[in-house]
């Protein structure tokens, strides 16, 4: 077996969906011979895989030119296809719904065996949703709820696999101690420390957590690590108008060094809202936190509820700043209960590495 993994992104990039692809790339290597085709290429293969902490090398290949007309996007998929060929690929795997339709049309022509979908979000209904229920060959997508909502759109049960999104655990084997990493981070050492990870997007609940200060004492310090540029100007306007206190926006920071953010913290958090996106999330973060050892703070929701419960997360209803800093309050003040919660967490988190979900997909795409 030999994996194109085809996608239109470009590298190295800030997006959470970047890093994981290029990881589940990482773990599909491990296993199997993989490539992965992107639209640009920003620096060099050397400084991608540096930048991600990549450690297992695989090739990636740059789809050069612009599809910028009907020629040139004919000729750019002649290219492609030209190529697969050549280099002898057997299945195509793939994020991008626009990229199954040429995959499959690929596969009529016999230039490949099988092509597997991988979604994260709504994005099958109806005459798509049948097309694929014909031609696809696998469908990996990350949450139960996501199953149910293809179950109901007729796609066989047979050809769903659920895969929830994982953690490169060997980022988190060696971080420093709270001590060392607030020192390097210059960090205040007698703040009990609030961090979130990621994106400053609505739905993911940074407002939530934000208002939340007004109801904890100056002793928590929220920090946000994350967020473009567009959304960090919103986000830090947004704190100053509502005179939101001990909050420090940090921004974005290579994937690289997030687990240094999270080992110089008391509490995670993940305050997502009850919105649509939230349904069907799988979030990158919500492993890192497990794998981080410290305790975590989260809404509850359905889809986070597949990963985390009372055992090992404090789980707070959504949407509710009061409720979100109760949570914070009660596992920094109980200190067996937040060491319950954290050796709970780490001790599952062991079953969502990248490469036991690169297992369980390519045991899937075997099988089919």
């Amino acid at each position: 077996m030999k994996i194109a993994y085809l996608s239109t992104i470009h590298l190295p990039s800030r997006l959470a969906n970047r890093i994981q692809t290029i990881k589940m790339c990482e773990a599909f290597a491990n296993k199997e011979q993989v490539s992965l085709f992107i639209g640009k290429k920003h620096s060099e293969d050397e400084d991608i895989f540096r930048f991600y902490g990549i450690r297992n090398r695989f090739p990636i290949i740059e789809i050069k030119g612009k599809a910028i007309s009907l020629l040139t996007m004919i000729a750019q998929s002649l290219r492609i296809a030209l190529k697969l060929r050549r280099l002898k690929f057997t299945h195509i795997y793939t994020r991008e719904l626009p990229i199954v339709f040429y995959a499959l049309t690929l596969k009529k022509l016999h230039i490949i065996k099988k092509v597997f979908f991988e979604v994260h979000e709504i994005s099958l209904q109806g005459w798509k949703a049948r097309f694929l229920l014909k031609n696809i060959d696998g469908l990996i997508v990350i949450t139960n709820k996501l199953k149910e909502f293809y179950l109901n759109k007729g796609i066989p049960e047979e050809k769903i696999l659920v895969a929830p999104d994982g953690v490169d655990l060997k980022m988190f084997s060696s971080i420093p101690s709270r001590r060392v990493a607030r020192s390097e981070l210059e960090i205040p050492s007698d703040k009990n420390i609030i961090c979130y990870t990621g994106h400053l997007y609505d739905w993911k609940g940074v407002h939530v957590f934000a208002r939340s200060m007004n109801h904890l004492s100056d002793k928590y310090l929220a920090y946000f690590v994350g967020g473009t540029e567009l959304d960090l100007r919103r986000f830090k306007e947004f704190v100053e108008q509502d005179k939101i206190p001990n909050v420090v926006v940090i921004g974005y920071v290579p994937p690289s060094l997030v687990p240094k953010y999270l080992a110089a913290s008391d509490v995670v958090v993940l305050p997502n809202l009850e919105k649509r996106f939230s349904h069907y999330t799988s979030p990158l973060k919500l492993f890192e936190y497990m794998a981080a050892g410290r305790p975590i703070v989260a809404s509850d929701l359905p889809a986070i509820r597949e990963i985390l419960n009372e055992e090992n997360a404090m789980l707070v209803h959504p949407d509710d700043p009061i409720a979100l800093a109760e949570g914070v309050m009660r596992v920094s003040e109980n200190k067996a209960l937040a060491d319950s919660l954290v050796r709970k967490a780490f001790q599952d988190v062991q079953e969502y590495s990248w490469d036991k979900r690169a297992e369980r997909i390519l045991n899937f795409v075997v099988n089919k």
